[in-house]
């Protein structure tokens, strides 16, 4: 069974009746290959935008929580997001996008727009270019890691990048910035998304989105914190664009381990009218447009990927009760 096989259209049509389904993705480096398929990421990628076109509707966000707002059917539509903000947004991922017509939602966290690049980015290209066949990080719950061959410093990296996002933005950026100096490498090294790149994106006709300042997780923050992340966001992109940016994306975005009925109360007093988070699942009629699940679709074949989104559309996503 293939995506296009008179079984599988038919199917995906039914379960998403009254569904809407929202695909989240982050970087797609045109050069960069996979290890598996051997195919670059770009040409994959626009192979993964055929297939959801060819069993949605992909509507704009912004269209998608107006009918989630108003109880409107909303039959077999999808929306396409990206998270954080990458250099090869403007590039790369535009072109492919607007080759096909299709609008998506850019959700950009603010503090690289000052200098420091994103967080996982340092990470990834400190372990990409230590010298030597191991780090030793100055941290019990790490301790060495095995940088021997490209796999392994991607798993390293992984690895890493795991553990540190549950640390409090400030003893994390401390713990990176003592690895970039075991590693030899510079903040000015590392690839950083640039308000250039941010009015790029906006100036091609998509929607930017608020992805807090500095990416924490925000059930780490105490309230004041948490407010500053979400609503700093907000104000430091609408200055920039002179546009509205109506809708927020959860750092991580797991209902209850990585955001609360709290931080779900901040949103919308910081103004949002819609918020994504990554619980599996599509959005039915009736639910928040505060806590709208997104899926990324990962297969490398037709027949795994048909397998993933059937079963996360007959998935129900976790949702927290909001007061």
């Amino acid at each position: 069974m293939n995506w296009s096989s008179p079984i599988t259209k038919p199917l995906v049509r039914a379960l998403a009746r009254h569904r809407t389904a929202v695909f989240v993705f982050h970087s797609i480096p045109e050069r960069t290959v996979d290890p598996v398929t051997g195919q670059p990421y770009s040409e994959m990628f626009g192979k993964v935008l055929d297939l959801i076109v060819a069993h949605f509707e992909v509507v704009p966000l912004s269209e998608a929580m107006a009918r989630l707002r108003n109880g409107r059917p909303s039959d077999g539509t999808a929306c396409i997001t990206f998270d954080d903000g990458y250099v090869d947004w403007p590039d790369t991922v535009c072109p492919i996008l607007q080759a096909r017509k299709l609008p998506a939602t850019f959700f950009v966290t603010t503090s690289q727009l000052d200098g420091a690049p994103l967080w996982s980015e340092r990470i990834s290209y400190a372990l990409q270019h230590c010298p030597g066949n191991e780090l030793q990080i100055p941290h019990p719950a790490i301790g060495r890691l095995d940088l021997s061959t490209p796999a392994r410093r991607l798993a390293a990296a992984e690895q890493l990048t795991a553990f540190l996002k549950y640390l409090r933005v400030p003893f994390r950026d401390d713990l990176i910035a003592r690895i970039e100096e075991m590693a030899q490498v510079s903040l000015e090294q590392v690839p950083r998304f640039t308000e250039g790149h941010l009015r790029s994106v906006h100036g091609m006709g998509f929607d930017i989105g608020s992805h807090t300042v500095a990416h924490p997780i925000l059930t780490y923050c105490d309230e004041a914190e948490s407010l500053a992340e979400i609503q700093g966001c907000r104000e430091r992109l609408q200055s920039l664009l002179d546009a509205d940016v109506p809708h927020f994306a959860y750092p991580n975005g797991k209902p209850m381990a990585d955001f609360s009925d709290r931080d779900i109360r901040l949103v919308k007093r910081a103004g949002y009218t819609g918020a994504v988070t990554t619980a599996l699942g599509t959005a039915p009629q009736g639910i928040s447009p505060f806590q709208v699940p997104r899926f990324t679709p990962w297969a490398r074949t037709d027949f795994q990927m048909s397998r993933q989104l059937i079963g996360n559309l007959i998935k129900r996503g976790e949702q927290l009760q909001e007061r």
